[in-house]
């Protein structure tokens, strides 16, 4: 459309969490990562403008196995 609108921007983030083993070599691992946008800015789409925010919160849990 005509309102389409790229950017480049770079991301610094870390991650903890904790894997947890269950039964049959399967296992489920609960994360969550923190970090920051490096040169994003705000969007003006329209009469619209849209406030980048630079704080990355992603929480996340992993289901997997584990072959031996």
């Amino acid at each position: 459309t005509s309102l389409a609108h790229s950017s480049t921007y770079g991301t610094v983030s870390g991650r903890v969490g904790v894997r947890i083993k269950l039964p049959a070599g399967f296992y489920v691992s609960p994360w969550v990562g923190v970090g920051s946008t490096l040169g994003a800015k705000d969007v003006s789409l329209g009469s619209k403008t849209y406030e980048h925010n630079p704080l990355l919160i992603f929480p996340t849990v992993h289901l997997g196995y584990r072959a031996r």
